[in-house]
């Protein structure tokens, strides 16, 4: 009998909302009055207000998106189209795709900390800077101060995406009323658990946000969408339930990823402060196929592999499996 699957590749939130739960506000809220006939509310007022009050943001300081891949993109064709843009090496591949749409130069650097990004993105000219926090796919995570420093350092726009903010609780949004070179963006779907309605924000001030405006394409976000949207987000408690089990799971799986590696020389768990631990390991594509082999899906990397937190019984069998191909490893060695 085939094992059930466990995807653990794509960072979603290890429990979804209950069925019935959202069934029932699809009847009474949704379905019930809407009229998809006519075209959504352009601005998604509703969905903004939500989103300001979910995350006590000024609604004058977002921007809504199809996704904060689409915001991701509107940055991109303002600030990056054939320019120079700094990033960090592993960062959020996406990058590359919308550097690659835009004629953009993408400038890369390993680095263990944002003096070294700066300088490098200051000696080599760079245009616009990007880079997530926390990191995908390592988990790192730079705090407000460090932020401050490299943002106040740079001439030219800085980018921070901010996807997995939740999971760190620490936001550089205080900084945007002092820098003007400043964007942030945000996604619904990790921690708030909207994967599947594509919605995600840019965070500025307000002559960017003016700025990013201009280019949006109307109606980004359909009506259905923006109605369950900002109904979800009116409960906090329900998602910040969400993310306090995430992050004491990952605190668990980061505890047994670390008792494995205390055994094996070459695996290396990273702390993380996202909902997912990224495994620095030479054996990473042997790994991932033997987990594949046991229906287990994480995403794999040229350096190693990124496994989501998942719920603790799918965490427990991630574990086994790991310990499982060890063993075989080491047994075929000793032969």
């Amino acid at each position: 009998m085939k094992k059930k699957c466990i995807k653990l590749d794509s960072n979603e939130i290890a429990r979804g909302y209950n069925k019935d739960y959202i069934r029932d506000i699809l009847i009474r809220e949704v379905f019930t009055n809407l009229d998809i006939s006519s075209y959504p509310d352009s601005k998604s007022q509703n969905l903004i207000e939500a989103y300001s009050e979910y995350s006590n943001i000024d609604k004058d300081n977002l921007i809504k998106g199809n996704g904060s891949d689409e915001i991701l993109d509107l940055i991109f064709s303002v600030y990056g189209k054939g320019k120079k843009v700094g990033t960090i090496n592993p960062d959020f591949s996406m990058y590359d795709i919308y550097g690659e749409k835009y004629s953009s130069k993408l400038l890369k650097i390993s680095c263990k900390n944002l003096d070294e990004f700066l300088d490098f993105a200051k000696r080599e000219n760079a245009d616009m800077i990007i880079f997530s926090n926390p990191n995908n796919p390592t988990g790192r995570a730079f705090d407000v101060k460090e932020i401050e420093k490299l943002v106040k350092g740079f001439n030219n726009m800085v980018v921070i995406d901010e996807a997995y903010v939740e999971f760190y609780r620490e936001s550089a949004y205080s900084l945007i009323k002092y820098y003007p070179n400043l964007i942030i963006t945000r996604s619904c779907s990790k921690a708030v658990g909207m994967a599947g309605l594509r919605i995600g924000f840019g965070v500025s001030n307000e002559a960017n946000i003016k700025n990013l405006e201009s280019i949006r394409l109307p109606y980004n976000i359909g009506i259905i969408n923006q109605t369950l949207g900002a109904i979800l987000l009116k409960d906090k408690d329900i998602i910040d339930k969400k993310v306090d089990e995430v992050i004491n799971n990952r605190e668990i799986l980061y505890k047994e990823l670390q008792r494995i590696a205390i055994e094996i020389e070459d695996f290396n768990p990273l702390k993380s402060e996202g909902n997912f631990i990224y495994i620095e390991t030479n054996l990473a594509k042997e790994v991932y196929e033997y987990l594949l082999k046991d229906n287990i899906y994480v995403r794999l990397f040229d350096s190693g592999i990124r496994i989501t937190v998942g719920k603790d019984e799918e965490n427990k069998l991630v574990i086994e499996s790991l310990e499982n191909y060890f063993k075989k490893e080491c047994s075929e060695l000793a032969v």
